[in-house]
């Protein structure tokens, strides 16, 4: 956002520098976990206050009419685009004032030119949308869905590893990341760096990486510059860039003509410029964008019947993935929900469940209303020739190429799969039930390739 922060460990602190005769503060922003935090929204001197809170007590809070009518609650995690509105909403509480974010100069991407990375994901959209972003600076990503899959990989060049990083998610089924890392650096023995992928906020979560021989660590949603800039700390380029760099996001001047978005619950402009001028990629995100408009309320059908079922622990991951999946739109109302009912599954908090999934229904239709108007003015802006190159027209012959082609990498159990499935998805849904779009799509993201095919065997 561009604002100078200056910050404080305790509430003894952060008394003192507010009562300086200097202090020149726009807001003031603390953790509710402070002990005496209370005290912070009780200071005679007037200022816009914003109070970070876990997900869990700010729904508590707002069910009860328990919020602060000066004191601005926002969940956490908390990212740029939610704590901007909570900070324009403070202020606004004091005056009609607000504050915008200071815009960075437009830097050209660091380069990774002839780099080779192992990334470790399990979820289908990361594994598209971070294969293209390192395309596009001129590295090769492997990619393997699990910790066991990266252990195979790297066990084949063991001792001399062709990788110059791993990208290591942290939660995914089969092995986690923590315990491929330290399996990586006991029993294969290899010093490359590792570096974490995870929706972890804590610090105890993010010294957990460390803990387990990882060397740093990204966040989750995807911030695609701290992922460059934290990977180019690390790995160089292998060789010579080509004389014509790749060039930053797409500025204002080149992306005006694309439709609104309303940050919060749709905004998939940041992933979008990283991969216009790449009609392949920029075809894989709409793609991901169409599944999940298509898939409408299915989120929170599947939830729902995991929590009823009694399958904890598949609910819990159920959120978890919704949680990363919808960030990487633009869509934080909806993270934040996904985030509030992950807590509370893994809390065993049933007493919530009714509520926070009535909330996250919401967030996800008020997502799904941005996302189709976003897609019917991307697909009008784009020109009719978008809808034969998207898929989203796709002649009788090419589908049944495609779905040919599809079939035979599940029954190869080949991990192409999932991409081919991903380019076709929109039109599989069109000639399915709403429920086998959903069983499909659910085996396939957790690479259960024979059941898929089964799914398949009647179109």
């Amino acid at each position: 956002l561009g604002w100078v922060c200056e910050t404080v460990a305790d509430v003894v602190q952060a008394r003192q520098r507010l009562t300086r005769a200097d202090t020149d503060f726009d807001v003031l922003v603390f953790n509710q976990n402070l002990p005496h935090a209370e005290q912070l929204t009780t200071l005679e001197r007037g200022i816009p206050t914003v109070k970070l809170m876990g997900s869990m007590n700010h729904e508590a809070l707002m069910r009860n009419n328990l919020t602060e009518s000066r004191v601005v609650i926002l969940s956490k995690p908390v990212t740029a685009s939610t704590l901007l509105d909570g900070v324009n909403e403070a202020c606004l509480r004091y005056s009609n004032r607000t504050v915008e974010p200071i815009k960075p100069e437009e830097k050209p991407l660091p380069r990774l030119d002839g780099a080779r990375l192992l990334l470790v994901e399990d979820t289908v959209s990361n594994q598209v949308i971070i294969e293209g972003i390192f395309e596009q600076v001129g590295a090769q990503v492997d990619v393997a869905a699990n910790g066991v899959e990266a252990l195979d990989m790297l066990s084949e060049c063991a001792g001399r590893s062709q990788y110059d990083a791993v990208l290591m998610d942290v939660q995914m089924p089969v092995m986690d990341g923590f315990t491929a890392t330290r399996k990586i650096r006991e029993e294969l023995k290899l010093s490359l760096p590792i570096i974490a992928m995870t929706a972890g906020v804590l610090a105890f979560e993010r010294q957990q990486c460390i803990d387990s021989g990882m060397n740093d660590f990204v966040g989750k949603p995807l911030d695609i510059p701290a992922m460059l800039e934290t990977v180019c700390r690390y790995v160089s380029p292998r060789v010579a860039a080509p004389q014509q760099q790749v060039p930053a996001a797409a500025t204002e001047s080149n992306s005006k003509d694309f439709p609104q978005v309303v940050d919060g619950v749709f905004n998939p402009e940041k992933i979008m410029s990283f991969v216009r001028g790449k009609p392949a990629r920029e075809k894989d995100i709409i793609n991901m964008i169409e599944r999940i408009v298509t898939e409408d309320l299915l989120p929170l059908e599947q939830g729902r019947q995991l929590l009823e079922d009694g399958r904890i622990e598949e609910a819990a991951r159920h959120f978890h993935t919704l949680k990363g999946t919808m960030g990487n739109f633009g869509g934080d109302k909806v993270m934040q929900a996904s985030q509030a009912l992950e807590q509370a599954i893994k809390q065993q908090q049933e007493a919530e469940y009714e509520g926070l999934l009535q909330h996250f229904g919401e967030a996800l239709q008020h997502m799904l209303t941005v996302a189709r108007s976003w897609l019917q003015s991307y697909h009008t802006s784009a020109g009719p020739q978008t809808e034969v190159d998207n898929g989203l027209s796709m002649g009788r012959a090419a589908f049944r190429a495609a779905l040919d082609d599809l079939k035979d990498k599940l029954n190869c159990s080949n991990m192409d799969a999932a991409e081919v499935f991903t380019g076709i998805a929109p039109e599989i849904s069109r000639r399915v039930p709403a429920d086998t779009m959903a069983s499909l799509t659910e085996a396939i993201e957790e690479l259960r390739f024979n059941e898929a095919a089964k799914l398949l065997e009647g179109l």
